[in-house]
């Protein structure tokens, strides 16, 4: 550095320069320093027990003032849980309103809706003989 009248000062002399280590990228959650983790299942699992595993862990492991959060996928997992019958119906009154719409009827929409099941369980009948086979 230099001086006012142009002389070379040493560093040194204004701070205390050493090397230290430290992580590339400090993640934040709600304002708290926080660990990034992530991870999936394995095949022949659910979504929903990889975290349940992960939780009970948690509990276990983390000492005193640390805690967890679900982000993503298993938030919204666990926000939506038991609310199946409410979303599903909600979808079932919207097919009916848009086929409603598509065929300026109120009767097609119904006849529409019925007849998937009612392909579907028909449909089963020649798969049921492929999986039988598979299994044995």
């Amino acid at each position: 550095m230099r001086s006012r009248d142009g002389d070379m000062i040493p560093l040194s002399t204004l701070v205390n320069v050493r090397a230290v280590s430290g992580p590339e990228v400090v993640y934040r959650y709600n304002r708290f320093r926080a660990a990034h983790l992530t991870g999936t299942n394995a095949p022949g699992f659910s979504s929903g027990e990889p975290a349940a595993a992960l939780a009970q862990v948690g509990r276990e492991v983390l000492p005193q003032g640390f805690g967890y959060e679900w982000t993503g996928t298993v938030f919204q997992q666990q926000r939506s849980e038991g609310a199946e019958p409410l979303i599903f119906g909600f979808a079932l009154v919207l097919v009916v309103l848009f086929l409603a719409a598509l065929y300026e009827s109120w009767s097609t929409p119904f006849a529409v809706v019925l007849a998937v099941p009612l392909g579907l369980l028909g449909d089963m009948r020649s798969v049921r003989p492929a999986i039988a086979a598979r299994i044995t």
